[in-house]
């Protein structure tokens, strides 16, 4: 081979690695994130037998759960519909001391 041949050679040699390794880290990129979303799946899976089981085993627990649960929510709800409330308070009284200022 001349040298002509020697360096094409050379070039599809390091084309070829390096599409190679661009491949390869393509599919280990993939096979990680499948197995993130069968992690997920199966912490999913033991939590709803967890749930379960506490249902069976203990059901007064699990109403008191149910029941803070359902506390914790709606005092975010009161908590939201007073900020809002908030505001509009705030507002309105920018909006007075502005038409006082201004009559």
């Amino acid at each position: 081979m001349d040298g002509c041949g020697m360096v094409f050679l050379g070039i599809l040699v390091v084309y070829g690695i390096g599409k190679a390794i661009e491949s390869r880290e393509k599919s280990q990129k993939e096979a990680r994130a499948k197995a993130a979303v069968a992690a997920a799946r199966a912490a999913e899976e033991e939590a709803k037998a967890a749930e379960e089981r506490l249902l069976r085993e203990h059901p007064e627990a699990w109403l008191a759960r149910q029941r803070a649960g359902l506390e914790r929510e709606r005092l975010a709800a009161v908590k939201k519909y007073a900020d809002e409330e908030s505001g509009r308070q705030t507002a309105g009284l920018a909006a007075g001391i502005l038409r006082a200022f201004f009559r």
